[in-house]
């Protein structure tokens, strides 16, 4: 996500150089050479503010993030080409804070972590089968250090690792 942050943040505030006129609040876009929307969202004193979008090219939603003062705040919903959902997570002055889910491009449940102030703090927990109800690992961490591994069930056969 972090990665995606950037790259988004970067594609938006370099599409989006002020004109002629110096403006540089309100709505911004940014468009691929077919046309389709790339990154489109607000300015507000040269930084992103309310929620930021960015499409793949086929026009397929991939990122929907929330701005305060060019700050990550809110909810940030991530998906796959297919639009099915990657990530599901919220922000607290840039920070990833609170329950995170993460899926298989399936759209299955892939595994589910608590962070505090950006690091794992708590439970993390990953699932492996097709309804993403299998437990195959739970781990917990305190201050992104891992505290006790739990392996519970691997599975054997039939693992598909998310691309």
């Amino acid at each position: 996500m972090r990665k995606l942050y950037i790259i988004s943040l970067c594609l938006f505030m370099i599409g989006c150089s002020p004109s002629s006129e110096n403006k540089t609040d309100g709505p911004r876009v940014v468009k691929y050479p077919n046309g389709n929307i790339k990154v489109e969202g607000y300015l507000k004193n040269d930084q992103p503010e309310g929620v930021l979008k960015t499409y793949y090219k086929n026009g397929v939603l991939e990122s929907e993030l929330n701005y305060k003062n060019g700050i990550m705040e809110g909810s940030a919903k991530v998906s796959y080409a297919n639009g099915n959902p990657k990530e599901v997570s919220s922000y607290v002055n840039g920070n990833i804070e609170g329950i995170a889910l993460f899926y298989y491009e399936s759209g299955n449940l892939m595994g589910k972590s608590n962070y505090r102030q950006g690091k794992k703090d708590g439970l993390t927990q990953t699932f492996y089968d097709v309804k993403g109800e299998k437990l195959m690992t739970e781990d917990n961490y305190k201050n992104d250090e891992l505290l006790h591994r739990g392996v519970f069930e691997y599975p054997t056969e039939g693992l598909t690792i998310a691309k």
